[in-house]
């Protein structure tokens, strides 16, 4: 019995530092995901920007008045998500709370070598003594990676990316003047890019497919904000 304890506490000790990087790499995934969706020249499929873009969109379906938990939106979304084959919120319970099971384990078998009358032998001290150990150094471990502040400072990015900085992306305008690409955003900054004649003529065929309006003539034209993101890809 002592034997199987032991056992079952190193299979533990493994699977808290195994789920820990199955953890760590779904944030490395979600963070790449942050990148790409505000990157619109960085090449990437739907699906590696599909979790930052599922809260994007169920943000946007509130009225713009109303008050919209946008934590609960993320963390929900999160719960909904998978590692691999296995749920992300049971792989993360066993990430952070198999140490409480690891303990429990060490009690087990204090409460055996009592009861076997062997507590003192060599082989009870070492086996006890190393569970205590690996216990003590799963709670370290799980302190110094820190999944639960890792996962808060992740959703506090992406809730500030949505909130605050997507609603200014939606507001920037491209206007084209002669041979210069000019975006503007909601305060007014702007940015240039001098354009190829080749450039000019593909800007043009975007402004006929997206009945972008043109104004005092035909080399000065603003085009649509939901045009930006087929302009930039077909500069780029």
């Amino acid at each position: 019995m002592l034997v199987a304890l032991f056992v079952f506490e190193i299979i533990l000790t493994g699977l808290t530092v195994f789920t820990t990087c199955m953890v760590e790499h779904k944030f490395k995934t979600i963070e790449e995901s942050l990148d790409m969706f505000t990157n619109h020249k960085a090449y990437t499929t739907q699906s590696r920007i599909a979790f930052v873009d599922s809260i994007v969109n169920r943000y946007n379906k509130y009225d713009a008045e109303a008050e919209v938990d946008i934590d609960s939106i993320i963390k929900s979304q999160l719960s909904k998500e998978y590692i691999g084959k296995f749920p992300y919120v049971s792989v993360k319970n066993i990430a952070t709370k198999l140490k409480y099971v690891m303990w429990g384990c060490v009690v087990l078998e204090l409460l055996v070598a009592i009861a076997n009358g062997d507590g003192t032998t060599l082989r009870t001290v070492i086996m006890i003594s190393t569970s205590i150990f690996l216990t003590i150094s799963m709670e370290f471990y799980t302190i110094i990676r820190g999944l639960n502040e890792h996962g808060d400072n992740m959703i506090a990015e992406i809730s500030n990316y949505v909130v605050n900085v997507y609603p200014l992306k939606k507001k920037k305008k491209v206007q084209i003047k002669g041979n210069k690409l000019i975006v503007l955003d909601a305060k007014g900054n702007s940015i240039e890019k001098k354009l190829t004649q080749e450039e000019r003529e593909k800007i043009k065929q975007i402004g006929k497919e997206t009945t972008a309006s043109k104004i005092e003539n035909e080399e000065e034209v603003i085009l649509k904000v939901e045009d930006i993101v087929q302009l930039l890809e077909t500069l780029s």
